[in-house]
């Protein structure tokens, strides 16, 4: 699997969102709050969906949102492959929303290494 972020990679379904926010566990790690849960995914292809959140209520600006909201998909885009190599080695599928949740706009290499700290979290509950 290459670095890319396709749709079927996304989370849209709202029956297995209901299900992650209802049965699955969360974690933080500054400035993410990770909501996530064993599913059953129809399309086998990926082993993960995930859905990232920028709440407007913590970042009014709609392209300030868009801003974090690239910057989050990109740095999960680059480091899914750890994820995505232990889930096919356990046989699992995971659904995944990232909230975020600081005030103000955080660089990549922030972000990156955010998000970093929540995938290995993934991994090693």
């Amino acid at each position: 699997m290459g670095n890319t972020f396709t749709k079927k990679e996304r989370l849209t379904n709202k029956i297995l969102l209901e299900k992650i926010f209802s049965e699955g566990s969360s974690f933080s790690v500054h400035p993410f709050r990770v909501v996530f849960s064993p599913v059953k995914l129809k399309d086998g292809e990926y082993p993960a969906q995930v859905a990232i959140s920028v709440p407007k209520k913590r970042i009014k600006s709609a392209p300030n949102r868009n801003k974090v909201k690239r910057r989050s998909k990109e740095a999960y885009r680059i480091l899914k492959s750890k994820l995505y190599t232990h889930l096919t080695k356990n046989n699992l599928q995971y659904g995944i929303f990232f909230i975020y949740l600081d005030n103000k706009i955080l660089s990549y290499q922030e972000i990156e290494s955010a998000m970093e700290s929540c995938i290995k979290k993934l991994i090693n509950p």
